[in-house]
C-alpha cells in the first residue's frame, strides 16, 4: 500500500497504519478493545505545591485510557497559569505571549506540575500525559504564572509573568495504565 501524506492529515494516516497493523495480525477492529477505562477523579479544591497554592474546581467525570486526575479553573495564588503554543505543532498561529519567546512557551512544565500535584495524593506511578483539555488564547488580565523545572534538583517553581494572551483552564493528568486486550 502507498501513502500519501497531506499536511494535518495525521488522523488518516493513523486509521490507515491501524487498518494495516490489524490485517497483518488477522484481527477486527472490533476484537481490539481497551482492557479497562478509568473515571478521572478531582484534586483537591486547594493544593500548596512549589511554593503556590494550586485551587480547581468540580467537574463532570469522564473516562480515560489510565488513571486520571482533573483540575478545573486551575489557578495558582488566584492567578492563571499561563499557556502558549507554538505555530507548527498542528496551530496556524501562535496563541499566547510568554514574553515574545518561543523558549519560553515551551519551558512551561505542565507535567512536573502534574507530578507534584500527584504526589500530594499518593499517586507515585508513572507520569503518560498532561493534557491542556481546555484553553483559552483570550487575553488575562491580571498576573500570569509559569511552571518552570529546575534540571538540576527537580524541584518545581511558580515564575510571575504579567497579564497577557492565553491561559490554562483545565489540566488534566494521566497516569500509564493497561492500553490494549486481545
Amino acid at each position: 500500500m502507498e501513502y500519501i501524506y497531506h499536511k494535518g492529515n495525521y488522523l488518516w494516516l493513523l486509521i490507515m497504519n491501524m487498518m494495516v497493523t490489524l490485517s497483518a495480525f488477522d484481527l477486527s477492529y472490533e476484537q481490539l478493545s481497551f482492557s479497562k477505562r478509568f473515571r478521572d477523579e478531582t484534586f483537591p479544591s486547594e493544593t500548596f505545591v512549589g511554593g503556590g497554592l494550586v485551587t480547581c474546581s468540580e467537574f463532570k467525570p469522564g473516562r480515560f485510557a489510565g488513571p486520571t486526575w482533573t483540575c478545573t479553573d486551575i489557578r495558582v495564588n488566584g492567578s492563571r497559569i499561563a499557556y502558549g503554543y507554538l505555530k507548527g505543532f498542528g496551530a496556524e498561529q501562535r496563541c499566547g505571549n510568554l514574553n515574545k519567546s518561543e523558549k519560553a512557551a515551551r519551558n512551561n512544565n505542565l507535567g512536573t506540575l502534574c507530578r507534584e500535584l500527584l504526589k500530594t495524593l499518593g499517586q507515585m506511578g508513572d507520569l503518560w500525559a498532561a493534557i491542556v483539555s481546555d484553553m483559552s488564547c483570550q487575553r488575562s488580565n491580571g498576573t500570569r504564572f509559569q511552571v518552570r523545572k529546575n534540571n538540576e534538583t527537580g524541584a518545581m517553581r511558580f515564575v510571575q509573568h504579567e497579564e497577557g494572551h492565553g491561559f490554562v483552564r483545565t489540566l488534566q493528568c494521566m497516569l500509564q495504565g493497561e492500553m490494549f486486550e486481545l
